[in-house]
């Protein structure tokens, strides 16, 4: 793409978008909005039982098949209860209680005190940054406070209070709250970094007398009114996804093809089959069930906390680094935060706070696993603010401090827990000190499945990401094929692969651990996990969907392929691309990137550019693109160009 595109200041695009640690190939699970950076949590398609279902008899617990349990007799008063970081929620009593926290063994943690400004308030909403919206529907306002209940700020769901108790329901969506009712069919959002409301979405075309419980997940919101549920998009308009048989819906949980459903009055949860509609009845004889919440299944509730024994000092214009050490880990006997030694990282948490006389925008703060290679940290605070950090961080004043707190990046997922880990503070400008005064680190972790066979299995397609393997003829990168059989004791060479159009290689399938798959004489070739990446599945040497198509994304009409990521598991159906691109700007710009899926095999997609901060001037950078877990099969088959996904890039000052 060699167009030059000329963007001049007044053109200000600026939404809530990827924020891309300066490295190849992945940028960290965070958005940015134009105030604060904030965890993205887009919801899941995981396992999520047991459901929890707050009713008048107390919190219980709903298995899959129906079956009911007490969890906390307590709480009859309650109308709201929210689960954060494996703690759940819930009001001591009616309006304007204190909040308690409970364990998922039903164990008291926990007490969040309620400010008396917010005496009327009946439900809430647990926030990023340790902190809680409360909802009051007698006086229209929101009241957001934080784990020592502290005032924070208020908004108003109304410019004034009116005598309609409307049903507000909230979800936090990419650094936004998204509250169901103002009492006039409008879904509201609040900027969750400047507490600034406006209307999100106008469903006065939706029947009914107000709406209720709303619901995001994948992309898609679910709100209720009255019995019926109803789903939309960012852009779309509402639909009507199915009726109950009875009213009142008041609460909403959505995982995998299916949301479930609590009905206050009939006293029951029904499944609703997102695909067509259609619902049966999974618990009755419930006390009036008030709220539903689960918690996803993602393994990833296993952590150990690293933190730093003392407060460091970073002098004016220089870098300092603290490193966990790798045997501090392994040391024998185990530590109490001991990971097993094949155990991977889900996710990583972090807590930072900089102080003394610090000028905020000094720093950038940057974790990594390995600070002497040439690879860049993936940056987690890049000079932000002034003299005071104008709430870039997650305290709730304008001071000379820098606090993140417990924010998290996916940047390391997959990697090995047993590594280094180090935090890098780098003092940017003349001036000013300051002292790293804490900085922890949870590493999550899980046991990853079994990998034998490379998480392949006979009959998936593949293709060669190495030259001539152990001396192959004519075997080379690029070339498909279809898995015969694995031989799972060969740790180095697990796969017989019969190679598409090839037949330097051998018959040699006695190895195998079950019959093998029927193959053109003298195709096949042992391979190691390292050679290949996953392309399809199913179809023996038939193929599976696209597996001999040019998969492509386009920018502005131009359309570049996108090639097996090998840095990825093999099954993972994961492919990367970059083209340049050029621009002329009159002012420094920070380049962001939103990639959206057109095609049937979906996925889950990044776009980013390197380097994002350019100008001014005619400058040229790198656009990334990179989709995970494609549904090829989906795909046609028989070649050609087929284009998956489609790439915008904005422009923004870079501040």
């Amino acid at each position: 793409m060699q167009t030059v595109r000329r963007i001049a200041l007044l053109i200000l695009v600026f939404g809530t978008v990827p924020v891309f640690a300066r490295q190849t190939p992945w940028p960290p699970d965070v958005t940015l909005s134009p105030e604060t950076l904030f965890v993205s949590d887009p919801g899941s398609s995981a396992s999520c039982w047991p459901l929890y279902v707050l009713t008048r008899g107390g919190i219980q617990t709903v298995s899959s098949a129906g079956d009911e349990q007490p969890f906390i007799d307590g709480h009859k008063s309650s109308y709201a209860i929210e689960i954060r970081d494996q703690v759940l929620y819930a009001t001591e009593g009616t309006r304007g209680a204190d909040i308690l926290g409970y364990d998922l063994q039903g164990q008291y943690v926990t007490a969040v005190p309620t400010p008396s400004e917010a005496k009327d308030y009946l439900t809430f909403v647990a926030l990023p940054g340790e902190r809680f919206a409360l909802l009051d529907n007698v006086n229209d306002k929101v009241f957001f406070i934080d784990a020592a209940g502290s005032l924070l700020a208020t908004a108003d769901i109304r410019p004034w209070a009116d005598n309609a108790l409307q049903n507000v329901d909230g979800v936090v969506v990419e650094g936004r709250l998204i509250l169901s009712e103002d009492g006039y069919h409008h879904v509201l959002q609040i900027d969750l970094a400047t507490y600034q409301v406006s209307i999100f979405k106008d469903l006065s075309g939706v029947p009914g007398h107000s709406l209720g419980a709303i619901e995001y997940a994948e992309g898609t919101y679910y709100i209720s009114a009255g019995l019926s549920l109803y789903s939309f998009t960012e852009t779309g308009a509402a639909v009507k996804v199915a009726d109950v048989p009875e009213e009142n819906i008041t609460g909403i949980v959505v995982f995998g093809e299916s949301a479930y459903v609590s009905v206050n009055f009939s006293g029951k949860i029904y499944k609703i089959d997102l695909t067509d509609g259609t619902v049966s009845l999974l618990a009755s004889g419930l006390d009036y069930p008030m709220d539903l919440e689960c918690v996803e299944d993602s393994g990833t509730t296993e952590y150990f906390e690293l933190c730093m024994p003392e407060s460091m000092q970073v002098a004016d214009k220089q870098s300092e680094c603290w490193t966990f050490m790798e045997p501090w880990l392994t040391s024998f006997p185990p530590k109490p935060t001991w990971a097993p030694q094949d155990a991977v990282v889900t996710r990583i948490e972090y807590r930072i706070v900089i102080g003394s006389t610090i000028r905020c925008a000094d720093y950038e703060i940057s974790l990594d696993n390995d600070p002497t290679d040439m690879a860049a940290g993936v940056v987690v605070y890049d000079n932000l603010g002034g003299l005071t950090d104008k709430g870039y961080d997650d305290d709730d004043e304008y001071d000379r401090d820098i606090e993140l707190d417990w924010r998290q990046t996916d940047a390391f997922n997959g990697q090995s827990v047993h590594q280094n880990w180090t935090a890098c503070f780098e003092d940017t400008t003349v001036g000013y000190t300051g002292t790293v005064k804490e900085l922890c680190l949870r590493i999550y972790w899980e046991i990853p499945e079994d990998q034998s066979c490379c998480g392949l299995q006979p009959g998936d397609r593949v293709v060669l990401l190495t030259d001539n393997p152990r001396d192959a003829v004519g075997l080379v990168a690029g070339m498909k094929g279809t898995v015969v059989c694995c031989d799972e004791d060969d740790p180095n060479l697990p796969l017989f692969v019969s190679w598409d159009s090839w037949t330097n290689g051998r018959n040699s399938d006695s190895y195998c651990d079950t019959p093998p798959l029927s193959y053109v004489p003298y195709s096949g070739w042992w391979i190691g996990c390292q050679d290949i990446g996953f392309v399809g599945s199913g179809g023996g040497n038939g193929g599976g969907g696209a597996s001999d198509s040019d998969l492509v994304f386009c920018v502005d009409g131009d359309c570049i392929s996108l090639s097996v990521d090998p840095s990825a598991p093999a099954s993972s159906n994961t492919y990367i691309g970059s083209t340049p691109v050029a621009f002329e700007l009159n002012f420094t710009g920070i380049f962001i990137a939103k990639v959206t899926p057109i095609s049937p095999a979906d996925g889950t997609w990044t776009a980013w550019v390197e380097p994002d901060v350019l100008g001014p001037g005619t400058v040229t950078a790198t656009l990334w693109v990179r989709g995970e877990n494609l549904d090829l099969a989906s795909l046609p088959a028989g070649g050609g160009q087929i284009q998956v996904a489609d790439v915008q890039i904005y422009v923004a000052p870079a501040l």
